[in-house]
This record gives C-alpha cells, sequence and structure tokens, in this order.
C-alpha cells in the first residue's frame, strides 16, 4: 500500500484542507493506545498500580477505512505504545507479545516495553533479532523481593546477577534508555536508598555496539503511592499487619548510552553481564 495505489481522498477535508502536520496529529490521537475505561483492574489485583488501573486499547478502526489513511497512519499505534510484559501475576487478559513473530516492519517501530518481573534472575530477557526496542522499563516491584511475604530485609541476592539479566548478555544497539524502578514499601524506604545509592547506581548495562549504558548524574526519582492490601483477596499479615493498605515508595533510575564508554567496560563500576 502506498500513495501511488491510493486514492487521492481529495474530496475529504482531512487531505483538501488540512496541512500533513495536523492530520499527523489527529491520527495520533486516533489510534494510539488509550486506556480503556470500560475495563478496570480490581484495586487489590497483583497488577494495580500507577499507570496500571486499567486495561489498554488500541483503536485502530480507521487503518480500514482507506489505503491512504493506512499508509499515514499504520506505523503510529506501535511506535507510540508501551507495550507491557508480565512476568508473572499480570492482568488475565493481557496480550502475549510474541516478539519472535514481529515482522521486519514491526520491528523497527518497537518503541517502548514494559517488564514486571517476578524475580530479577535473568529469566525475563531473552535476545532476539526481532526484539530492538528504544526504550525499555523494568519494574522490580514489592512482591519482587526475596523473603518480602516473611518481611526480611531489602537485599540484592549474589543469584540476581547484580540484577538482571544472564551473564554476557548485551541489549539492542539501538535501545537508548533503560528505567529500572524499585518498589517496596515505604517504612522500607532507608533500605531501598542503601541498595539504590551503593549498588544500582553503580550498574552498567552493556550494548551490543559495545557502548555501556550508564545512569545519568541526575538523582533518583522518588515517588510515593497507597494501594490494597489483601492481594486478590488475601491479607499477608507477617509483611503488612492488619492494615487495609499499604504505602510504597519507588524510585526511579535511567540509564542512557554513554558514548565515551564504547568498546569499555569503564572503571570502579559493575558492568551487569559480564562474565
Amino acid at each position: 500500500i502506498s500513495p501511488s495505489n491510493a486514492h487521492p481522498q481529495k474530496q475529504s477535508p482531512l487531505w483538501s484542507k488540512l496541512p500533513p502536520e495536523l492530520r499527523n496529529q489527529i491520527f495520533t490521537l486516533a489510534v494510539s493506545q488509550h486506556v480503556d475505561v470500560t475495563r478496570p483492574y480490581p484495586a487489590n489485583s497483583w497488577h494495580y498500580r500507577p499507570g496500571y488501573t486499567h486495561a489498554f486499547r488500541m483503536y485502530t478502526d480507521l487503518l480500514a477505512t482507506c489505503r491512504l489513511a493506512y499508509w499515514e497512519a499504520s506505523a503510529i499505534p506501535l511506535s507510540t505504545a508501551t507495550l507491557p510484559v508480565w512476568e508473572d501475576r499480570g492482568p488475565p487478559d493481557a496480550p502475549k507479545w510474541r516478539f519472535a513473530e514481529f515482522t521486519a516492519r514491526n520491528t523497527a517501530l518497537l518503541n517502548h516495553v514494559h517488564f514486571f518481573v517476578r524475580r530479577p534472575n535473568g529469566h525475563w530477557y531473552t535476545p532476539l533479532q526481532q526484539f530492538r526496542p528504544k526504550r525499555i522499563t523494568i519494574t522490580i516491584r514489592h512482591t519482587s523481593w526475596y523473603g518480602w511475604p516473611n518481611d526480611k530485609p531489602l537485599m540484592i541476592l549474589d543469584t540476581w546477577r547484580n540484577g538482571l539479566f544472564p551473564a554476557n548478555t548485551k541489549f539492542p544497539s539501538c535501545l537508548n534508555e533503560l528505567t529500572i524502578e524499585f518498589e517496596t514499601l515505604k517504612r522500607k524506604k532507608d533500605q531501598l536508598n542503601d541498595i539504590v545509592n551503593k549498588q544500582a547506581s553503580n550498574w552498567r548495562f552493556p550494548l551490543e555496539d559495545g557502548t555501556l549504558l550508564s545512569p545519568l548524574a541526575t538523582p533518583p526519582k522518588y515517588s510515593e503511592w497507597t494501594g490494597a492490601a489483601d492481594f486478590g483477596g488475601v491479607k499477608w499479615r507477617l509483611a503488612h499487619g492488619n492494615q487495609d493498605t499499604i504505602d510504597y515508595v519507588v524510585a526511579t533510575l535511567t540509564w542512557k548510552p554513554d558514548q565515551s564508554s564504547c568498546g569499555s567496560s569503564g572503571h570502579g563500576v559493575k558492568v551487569v553481564g559480564s562474565a
């Protein structure tokens, strides 16, 4: 499909009156990922959290109206969407993204993937030629920490490989932003600060071209939220007492490519994924 084999649609004000820039804005509003307010998540579900209070939906009907609309707007849904990947305890109707089956075009359009990991043990990530996102977000939930049901102190286990993916694995060279969200109980903020400042802030992540992702020089961003204490209708009293709600704190760190690191593992830092 291309303009050469499509009707010019000059009878439509979208093409006869509006400039392409404005038409693109309209198409973006029409076919981008939206929150589906008709499908709320239960407030006490394992996956309920800020940004994930409802299911998402993409309205792609516009793409079927004519060839010209498809030509101009078909790249928008995937290139503007966040694709959530739940390793465990996600929405029952969450899409199962089969990145290995992506076409070359969809591989090029893939923009942002958000991983919710059950345990940061490397099992969540499998390098694929078809998996070439520009941004990756990893969320370590309160229920991802070792021993959380028994209120164990926060710790990064050696078996986590210092976080997050198997030795010698490298992220795609096209990745220009990696964000990790560390979530825990608000009363454990001091423990979280130790992990963020003494461990995670020293991580460097290698890309396929030899570049390292390095943390931004700015301090971590912190946010707080309050959620239900009965996950799936069950209260975890050793961790939460008999409370009806839980106060959370989330520390967010962001890594970006450090061009000065090309071909070098750096000095005095932990290169995550190196042997």
